[in-house]
C-alpha cells in the first residue's frame, strides 16, 4: 500500500468566469457544504474551497490538488472541464470528481456516454456531502491508488465511473435525514474569504427537497419529494455568524426552493428582521418563495422591511399547460383574495416560454391577468430550458409535445482559461406544436417591454392614474405594445432587432455555439451583439427616449378617451414627467427648471392609496433639481450596464469598455429622475 507522507490537499470549487468580473457572484454554499463534511469525516485532510478562474488556477499551480471536486451546473459545465484538464496536465495523478445537476447516469445523458467528461475519474449523483465524504475516506485507506477505488465502486454510494463507454454505478444513498449533521461551511470557517470579499453574496440553505414534480425541474425527480429542514436554532447560529462578518449592503440569498411556504420559515424571518435592526443587514433578500401559502409568504414579506420580492414562481397560467408539466400554482381565487395585499410588496413573477400546449394567445392571457392582480415591478420571463435529467428532456416528452430545440450560449458566460476558449451552452426550446417560433419571439419581446416600463417603476404615475380611472395595467400595456411593435419607427426597429438577436443566438449543435461566440467574442464584450432582455429594455429608454415616452402617453390619452377630465389630467402628468427626465430630452441642462402646473402631482404620486389625481386641483410650481446621476450621458449609461454600444462601428476595444463596471453598480433609468420640490 502507498505510504502517504504529507496531508491529503482537498480542493472544492463551484469554479465562475472572472475576467470581466464575476459571472456569479455569490458565495459557493454548494461547494461548501461538500467541503465541510469532508472534513469532519476526515479531519485529518487540507481543504479549501474556490470560485473564481484566477485564484483557483494560481492555487492549483502553487499546490497542486490530490483531489479536486467540481461542481456542474448549467452556468460552468464546461469551465469544469477546462479546470480539470488544467489541474491533470499539472498533476496527472490528481483524483477529479466531478458532481452536480449535470451529472446524470442515465444512460440517455448523450453528454456522459459521448466521453465529454472523460477527464473525470469520478462522479457523484444527487446529494454529494456523504458521496464525497466517503469516497476520500476509503481513498485515503486505499493508500491513493485509484484503480483499487474504481474496483469499489459498486460499494460506494451516489458514485459511479465510466468504462469502456458503460456507466458502473454504486447505490443511491438515503438523503440526508437530519441536515443538523452536516457542518455549516460558515462556522467552521471555510468561507470566511468570502464573506470578507464585497464581490460576494452570502448563501445560506434552511430546508431541502420540493414536494412538487415539475417536468422541467432538476427537483422534480421523485428523489428529492420529500422536504427536510435545519433546525431553527442552526439557521440562526449561521446567520449570526454571517452577520458578524458581512458588508451591510450585501443581499442574502436564501436557496429553499419553496421558502416562506412553511410555518417554521416565519420564525426564521423573525430573525433575519432582528438582525436588519441591529445593522441594517440583509437590504435585498433573494429566493424562490413558495407556490401555495400565500397568505404566510405576504406576512414573512411584512416582516422583512420590503427586502424580499415574492418571486410567483407561476411559470403559466393556463390550465392545460400546468397539467403536462405536473405543476401546481396559487389558486387564481387565492391571488383575487390577496390582491390588495400584494400590491403593498414587491414581486417578481416568474414565468417560462415557450411550454407545451401555450399559445401565444394564453401567454398574453396569462401574463395580463398576473400585471392586473398586483403592483408588479417586474416580470421575470425565461426560455424554456431542457435541462439533464428531467422530464422535459425525455424523448417522448420532446415527441409528444413537439419541442423544437435549439443550443445557445448561457448568459454571456464564455472566456479564456489558459489559452483555450470556453463558452457555456445550454438546451432550449424556441416552439412547440402549439406555439411557433414567430409567435414565442411576440411573447418574448412584450416581456422584454413590460420589463421596460415596470422594472424599477420609471413611470409609476401612469399606473397610479390608470387605477385612478379603474383601467386594468393591460388595458394600457397590451395597447402600447400594439402600437411598439406595429408602428414603423425606431421602437419597432428596437423590438425587430431584439428578436433577431435572439434568432441569432440559437443553433444546432453545441458546436456551432461555441464557433459562434469564439468568432464574436469582441462584439459581445462591446454590446454590439447579446445583452438579452436587459439590453433591449434599457435601449428603449437609452437610445429611444423620447420616442419611447411620446408613445406611453399616446396610448394613456387612447385608454382613458372619454373619461372624466383626462385630457387635462393628462398632459399635466406628460408635462411632469418630461421635467422630471428633463436632462433625457434636452441638450442644455440647467441646474434648476421649473413650470407651474394645475395638479399637485408631486402629493398625489407619494400617496400610496387610490386618491384621485383631480382632488389634488391646485395651481402649483415646482423645481426640477438635476442629481448627480440625472445628466449622465448615453455612453456612461451603457458603460454602467457593462454593454459598450458600437452598432455603427465594429472596433474591438476602446477606453469606454475599459470602464464598465459590475452588476452591483449598475443604475436604472429610474435613478436619473431629477429632483421635484417646491
Amino acid at each position: 500500500m502507498k505510504k502517504i507522507n504529507k496531508k491529503l490537499n482537498v480542493i472544492v470549487a463551484d469554479v465562475c468566469y472572472d475576467d470581466n468580473g464575476l459571472s456569479t457572484p455569490v458565495i459557493p454554499l454548494g461547494a461548501g457544504l461538500v467541503a465541510a463534511h469532508a472534513k469532519a469525516v476526515n479531519p485529518d485532510i487540507l481543504v479549501s474551497v474556490y470560485k473564481g478562474i484566477t485564484p483557483l488556477i494560481d492555487e492549483i499551480k502553487k499546490n497542486p490538488p490530490d483531489v479536486i471536486g467540481l461542481t456542474n451546473y448549467v452556468w460552468n459545465n464546461n469551465l469544469a472541464i477546462r479546470i480539470a484538464n488544467v489541474a491533470k496536465k499539472i498533476n496527472p495523478d490528481v483524483l477529479i470528481v466531478f458532481g452536480g445537476p449535470e451529472i446524470d447516469k442515465s444512460p440517455a445523458n448523450k453528454s456522459i456516454m459521448n466521453g465529454k467528461y472523460n477527464i473525470a475519474d469520478f462522479f457523484i449523483q444527487y446529494e454529494g456531502e456523504l458521496a464525497f465524504a466517503n469516497l476520500i475516506k476509503r481513498y485515503l485507506e486505499l493508500g491513493l491508488d485509484k484503480s483499487k477505488l474504481k474496483n469499489e465502486i459498486l460499494k460506494l454510494g451516489n458514485c459511479f465511473i465510466i468504462e469502456n463507454k458503460k456507466i458502473i454505478a454504486g447505490p443511491n444513498l438515503h438523503r440526508i435525514e437530519d441536515l443538523d449533521l452536516t457542518p455549516s461551511p460558515y462556522t467552521t470557517g471555510l468561507l470566511d474569504k468570502f464573506l470578507e470579499d464585497p464581490a460576494y453574496m452570502p448563501m445560506i440553505q434552511t430546508n431541502r427537497g420540493c414536494p412538487f414534480s415539475c417536468t422541467f425541474c432538476q427537483e422534480g425527480e421523485e428523489y428529492f419529494n420529500k422536504v427536510r429542514r435545519k433546525s431553527l436554532s442552526f439557521v440562526k447560529t449561521e446567520l449570526d455568524y454571517i452577520a458578524k462578518k458581512v458588508r451591510p449592503e450585501a443581499g442574502l440569498w436564501i436557496t429553499d426552493s419553496n421558502w416562506a411556504m412553511y410555518k417554521w420559515d416565519e420564525d426564521i424571518a423573525d430573525h433575519i428582521a432582528s438582525i436588519q435592526k441591529k445593522i441594517s443587514w440583509p437590504r435585498e433578500l433573494i429566493t424562490s418563495t413558495g407556490k401555495s401559502q400565500l397568505e404566510r409568504i405576504i406576512k414573512i414579506a411584512n416582516k422583512l422591511n420590503n427586502a424580499m420580492f415574492i418571486s410567483n414562481s407561476i411559470q403559466s397560467m393556463n390550465p392545460d399547460v400546468l397539467k403536462e408539466i405536473k405543476r401546481k400554482n396559487l389558486p387564481p381565487a387565492e391571488l383575487e383574495k390577496n390582491k390588495e395585499s400584494l400590491k403593498s410588496i414587491r414581486q417578481e413573477p416568474e414565468i417560462i416560454v415557450p411550454l407545451p400546449n401555450e399559445t401565444k394567445k394564453t401567454f398574453f392571457e396569462g401574463i395580463n391577468t398576473l400585471l392586473d392582480n398586483g403592483k408588479n415591478q417586474r416580470f421575470a420571463v425565461f426560455q424554456c430550458l431542457i435541462l439533464t435529467n428531467t422530464e422535459m428532456a425525455n424523448t417522448n416528452t420532446i415527441s409528444k409535445f413537439g419541442l423544437n430545440i435549439k443550443y445557445k450560449q448561457h448568459w454571456n458566460l464564455f472566456g479564456w482559461v489558459e489559452n483555450e476558449f470556453v463558452c457555456e451552452t445550454e438546451r432550449v426550446t424556441v416552439a412547440t406544436n402549439t406555439m411557433s417560433e414567430e409567435d414565442y419571439l411576440s411573447c418574448r419581446s412584450y416581456a422584454m417591454v413590460l420589463d421596460s416600463i415596470l422594472r424599477f417603476e420609471p413611470i409609476h404615475e401612469v399606473f397610479k392614474l390608470l387605477e385612478n380611472y379603474n383601467i386594468k395595467n393591460s388595458i394600457f400595456t397590451s395597447a402600447l405594445f400594439n402600437k411598439m411593435e406595429n408602428k414603423s419607427n425606431k421602437l419597432q426597429q428596437c423590438i425587430r432587432k431584439f428578436k433577431d438577436n435572439l434568432k441569432a443566438e440559437t443553433h444546432n449543435s453545441e458546436e456551432e455555439v461555441i464557433k459562434y461566440m469564439k468568432e464574436n467574442e469582441d462584439k459581445y464584450k462591446q454590446g454590439v451583439l447579446g445583452g438579452g432582455n436587459l439590453k433591449y429594455s434599457n435601449m428603449l429608454w437609452v437610445d429611444h427616449f423620447e420616442e419611447n415616452l411620446e408613445a406611453i402617453f399616446q396610448t394613456l390619452k387612447e385608454v382613458l378617451i372619454n373619461k372624466e377630465d383626462s385630457v387635462e389630467v393628462v398632459n399635466n402628468l406628460e408635462k411632469y414627467l418630461r421635467f422630471v427626465y428633463f436632462d433625457r430630452l434636452n441638450k442644455e441642462v440647467p441646474d434648476i427648471v421649473s413650470n407651474y402646473f394645475d395638479y399637485d402631482l408631486l402629493k398625489w404620486s407619494k400617496n400610496k392609496s387610490n386618491t384621485r389625481l383631480q382632488d389634488y386641483k391646485n395651481k402649483i410650481e415646482y423645481k426640477f433639481k438635476k442629481t448627480s446621476l440625472s445628466n449622465i450621458d448615453t455612453k456612461q449609461i451603457w458603460a454602467n450596464f457593462g454593454f459598450i454600444q458600437k452598432e455603427e462601428e465594429e472596433k474591438s476595444q476602446d477606453n469606454e469598455s475599459k470602464e464598465a463596471v459590475g452588476w452591483d453598480n449598475r443604475f436604472f433609468i429610474s435613478k436619473l429622475r431629477r429632483e421635484v420640490t417646491f
